[in-house]
């Protein structure tokens, strides 16, 4: 059985010896080619999407904003902002409250763990401490995750 690190280096191989391969140098006099393999044509930058921007305090009490959930290699990150719209401090102490809901509004059926270390140690989590919001301030927090499948019919 071939070990990973041995198919690595083995098409880092393959790929450095192609790299020297190339089409034949066209004769004195001739056409240029359209295409040129050694002098590449930039491509188009693609457009990111951009964050939502934070909504402006209408007089609610609080506004929470969901970032886009970023995805890698089954870990899933939700970064989320608490915004105190009050005219009043808002004290924060302890983890959020999370209930999922499916798109019907009712609950899923999943585990909610306080801290990230129960799902990866790649997120340091140094615990909840005591948070006052003045208003106008906002507190951020991040929803983590593995994309698992109890049911994969």
């Amino acid at each position: 059985m071939v070990s990973f690190f041995s198919a690595v280096r083995a098409f880092t191989l393959a790929v450095l010896c192609l790299t020297g391969c190339g089409t034949a140098v066209a004769p004195s006099g001739a056409a240029p080619t359209a295409r040129d393999p050694h002098h590449p044509t930039a491509l188009p930058q693609p457009t990111l999407p951009s964050s939502p921007p934070t909504p402006s305090c209408s007089g609610e009490e609080t506004i929470l904003t969901a970032e886009p959930v970023n995805a890698a290699m089954g870990l899933r990150v939700q970064s989320m902002t608490l915004t105190n719209c009050g005219g009043q401090a808002l004290h924060l102490n302890g983890y959020p409250g999370v209930r999922l809901l499916d798109e019907t509004g009712d609950p899923l059926d999943v585990r909610i763990d306080e801290g990230a270390q129960q799902v990866t140690t790649a997120v340091r989590d140094p615990g909840p401490h005591p948070v006052t919001l003045r208003p106008g301030e906002d507190a951020h927090f991040a929803l983590v995750w593995r994309n698992t499948y109890t049911d994969t019919t």
